[in-house]
């Protein structure tokens, strides 16, 4: 199935809640440590892609449905000052072609917002050492591991 970048930034709730199932398909079929509710992910993206905190892309395939979706959160560096963005979520059903784009799309939108560096994050499951390696081969550095403990 071919799938065409969408580039126009998401910035309505309508827009946010079409991106919904993705979140949920991710949330289902990955080891996330902490349940998605979906009104709350509704929230919170909303509030940010309309304060221009985020940004969001989506891929859309030939019926005009979403099938992938990147968020990237734009920060002030808290050691350096500096403008960063950091990759939130990176969404894409398995059929899909266009992952890459997505990625892509969210390098060029960080560039274009002013940030110097954009921070991707991978699982750390089966399938995170194969990202990494796609990772450093489009040039990214491993800057630092997180460790999540339940209280």
């Amino acid at each position: 199935m071919t799938a065409t970048i969408h580039t126009e930034r998401i910035t309505t709730r309508a827009g946010i809640q079409a991106m919904l199932h993705l979140a949920i398909a991710f949330h289902r079929d990955h080891p996330i440590p902490r349940p998605l509710d979906p009104d709350h992910w509704v929230d919170v993206w909303t509030g940010l892609v309309e304060n221009g905190h985020a940004h969001v892309c989506v891929l859309v395939g030939p019926d005009g449905s979403y099938v992938g979706c990147i968020g990237i959160l734009m920060h002030t560096d808290l050691s350096s000052g500096e403008l960063g963005a950091q990759e939130a979520f990176w969404f894409v059903l398995p059929f899909a072609v266009g992952a890459m784009d997505l990625l892509h799309w969210a390098e060029d939108k960080a560039r274009s917002e002013g940030a110097t560096t954009l921070t991707v994050s991978a699982l750390y499951n089966e399938s995170g050492e194969r990202l990494a390696r796609v990772y450093r081969r489009l040039g990214y550095e491993a800057a630092e591991v997180s460790y999540q403990k339940e209280l």
